[in-house]
This record gives C-alpha cells, structure tokens and sequence, in this order.
C-alpha cells in the first residue's frame, strides 16, 4: 500500500477440505535488525561471508527463516502426504520498527484469512542449532513517569542538598516494582505460578544447552549473569 512497508500475504489450499474446517495462521517477519556496531575485522553487514559454514551478514540471522521454514513444514506434510489444513500466512517487513502498519494490513487481509483455528508465530530464539516451539511469552506493561521537585530551574550550586534530586525518588518508586539488586519483580499481581509441566520443559531445555543460556553473551568486564542455574535462567 502507497506509504506503508510491503507485506507478503500468503495461501495453501488444504488437501481435503472436508477433513478441515478452519485455518492455520503463519506470522513473520522479514525486515532486519539494524547492521550496529561490532563486526570481527574480516566482517561487516554489507559483505556476506561464510564461515565455517555459517554466513555472516546484515540479514543471516533473526527472522529470515519465518517464511521459508512455514513453506517447509507444508510441503514436508505433502511430500509425506499427511493431510493439512488451508494455510494463510502474513508476513510483515516493518516488525523491527514496531509493526506500525501490521495491523492495517491485517483488517485489510481478514476476508483472505478467513477462519482461523490456529496461530504459529515465527518470532523466538533459544539457541540457533534447532527449531523450538515456544509455549508462553514474558509480559511487558509499558508507561510514562515524571517526576518534578521545582516549578522553575534553579542553579545547581545552591539547590544542591536542599532540593531532592528528581531521579533519586524515580528509583525510590521503581523499587516498589523490582528489586535492583536481583532483578526481582516485588508486586505479587506482576508474579505469575509456573506449572510442573513448564517446569519439567525448561528442565529439558537446560540441559539440551547447558552453560550456552549465558555464556553465549559478549559480557563487558566483570559483568555476570543474574545466575548460573541453566534451568533457573
């Protein structure tokens, strides 16, 4: 749409349409992080290398396997001729820019989509050596904090002391929300009870990847994981 970042719409038809009544949705997204600082010497995000079997790259990694991997598993299904519902998929390039104008798009593609019945969104990582599916996400409550101790500036030489600096009470009030020294979050209503089922799969995935839960960060200095417990992280 004139103004807008393309996005690719997607459709499969089932291969009994009596055997299916609704629809799997695929969600994607193919835009890229921007390239950033950082890059080895022999390496920058303009010039695609491989190495050691790996390419390296603006666009290697993140979400360029969404698209491919939804066509995959289909037609893995038809090759292996296993029955498979009508498959729709909307696929974004604006979602590393806050997926400003996904949401026109899908009012716009809704008649296409139809009848959903199940949603798979292609958007999570846990280690790049296989697939994963991910069964729940953290939450996020965003908002606006402002704090004022004077109506007017004054000079820093004579306030000093006297009039409370105006981040030292925005800690204050975040500390009613985390702990800063554990990261903690303090209100019960933020807390959430993580079943024994959940449990027993972060176990499995703790020990598919071990020490790779944290090691894998390019820590600065003494900085360290908020633990070492692979199953805890």
């Amino acid at each position: 749409d004139d103004g807008f970042t393309p996005c690719l719409f997607i459709e499969v038809d089932a291969t009994s349409d009596k055997k299916f009544e609704r629809s799997v949705f695929f969600y994607g997204h193919l835009d890229k992080q921007p390239p950033n600082e950082g890059w080895d010497p022999d390496k920058s995000a303009w010039e695609p290398v491989i190495q050691n079997g790996r390419l390296y790259g603006r666009g290697a990694v993140d979400d360029g396997y969404a698209f491919y991997t939804s066509l995959a598993a289909v037609k893995v299904l038809q090759t292996l001729e296993i029955p498979h519902p009508r498959c729709v998929g909307l696929f974004e390039t604006c979602e590393e820019s806050s997926s400003r104008h996904y949401e026109s798009y899908l009012k716009e593609a809704e008649q296409k989509l139809g009848d959903i019945g199940l949603v798979i969104a292609l958007d999570s990582c846990c280690g790049y050596d296989r697939l994963w599916v991910t069964s729940s996400l953290r939450g996020m409550l965003g908002g606006t904090i402002e704090v004022r101790t004077l109506n007017v500036g004054v000079h820093s030489g004579e306030a000093s002391g006297i009039v409370p600096e105006s981040f030292m009470i925005v800690r204050r009030l975040l500390d009613r929300i985390e702990d800063s020294r554990t990261g903690e979050i303090i209100p019960k209503v933020f807390q959430t009870k993580i079943s024994e089922e959940i449990h027993k799969q972060n176990v499995g995935v703790a020990e598919s990847l071990g020490d790779r839960i944290f090691a894998a960060y390019p820590w600065h200095g003494k900085t360290e994981p908020l633990t070492k417990d692979a199953c805890e992280a």
